[in-house]
C-alpha cells in the first residue's frame, strides 16, 4: 500500500495558486515574475497568513527553486556587462574595508574596555 500525503499536496496547491496569483499582479505592474512569485509565497507563509501546515517539505522544495533560479540566473549571467563597473567596484570594496577596519579597529582601541589585548 502507498500512503499519499495528501496535506503536502495542499500545501503545494495553496504556494502554486499564490505564486501564480502573486505573478499575475507582478505582471500587471509591469515587475518582474520572480517578485510576484516570491511575494506570493511569503504571503501564505508563517510570515503572512500562515496557510501552510508543512513547512519542511514545502521549504524543501522552496530550496530546490531556489538552486533551479540561480542556475538559470547563471546560466544567462554575461561578465561582458559588468565589465566596465569591475574597477570601480573593486576600487569602492577596498575602500570600505579599510573604513571598516578603521572603525572597528578604534572602536575596540578606545571605547571597549574589555579588549586590553587588542
Amino acid at each position: 500500500t502507498q500512503i499519499v500525503d495528501f496535506q503536502l499536496i495542499w500545501d503545494l496547491g495553496i504556494v502554486l495558486v499564490a505564486a501564480t496569483f502573486g505573478g499575475i499582479m507582478a505582471s500587471l505592474a509591469h515587475q518582474p515574475l520572480i517578485m510576484g512569485y516570491l511575494l506570493g509565497g511569503s504571503f501564505v507563509g508563517p510570515g503572512g497568513l500562515a496557510l501552510i501546515q508543512q513547512y519542511v517539505q514545502v521549504e524543501t522544495l522552496a530550496h530546490i527553486g531556489s538552486i533551479f533560479l540561480l542556475f538559470n540566473v547563471g546560466v544567462k549571467f554575461n561578465f561582458n556587462k559588468i565589465r566596465p563597473f569591475m574597477r570601480h567596484s573593486i576600487v569602492r570594496m577596498l575602500n570600505c574595508c579599510a573604513a571598516l577596519y578603521a572603525a572597528c579597529y578604534f572602536w575596540f582601541k578606545y571605547v571597549c574596555n574589555d579588549a586590553q589585548d587588542f
